[in-house]
């Protein structure tokens, strides 16, 4: 019983882990909100584009993914999905832009006040995490 109260305790390593995963929480909607909001605005519609350009932001990697075209969905890498077309093949002028667009709002992305807030929020619930972390 007093092992439980003590868990309830605002400076207990419990109550500091439950406030950190709320503030990460809270900094990745806001983060996500305006990852939504560039995406409509660029016309970056498929169903799992959000998904996508938040892969393409967390995970970067040093060569590029292939673009490839797929039931009017424009796929970049392995699974995910930039934008709907009707452009047939991965060299037409339209999908070389959307991709454009796509990898440029990755790169803006990553300076974004919302997205390093986020990070720093990450960081902090993560050292939670480790053996030996904040107790």
């Amino acid at each position: 019983r007093i092992k439980s109260l003590w868990a309830e305790m605002p400076f207990s390593r419990h109550g500091r882990y439950r406030r950190a995963s709320a503030r990460f929480i809270a900094a990745d909607a806001a983060f996500r909100l305006r990852l939504r909001a560039e995406l409509a605005r660029l016309r970056l519609d498929a169903r799992r584009s959000e998904l996508t350009e938040l892969e393409e932001i967390l995970d970067p990697v040093p060569w590029n993914r292939p673009v490839w075209i797929r039931e009017g969905i424009i796929g970049y890498g392995t699974s995910g999905n930039i934008a709907k077309t009707i452009a047939e093949s991965p060299d037409d002028p339209e999908v070389e832009e959307k991709v454009r667009r796509f990898r440029a709002l990755a790169e803006s992305a990553r300076k974004w006040p919302e997205f390093i807030q986020r990070q720093l929020q990450a960081s902090e619930v993560e050292r939670f995490q480790r053996p030996g972390g904040w107790g």
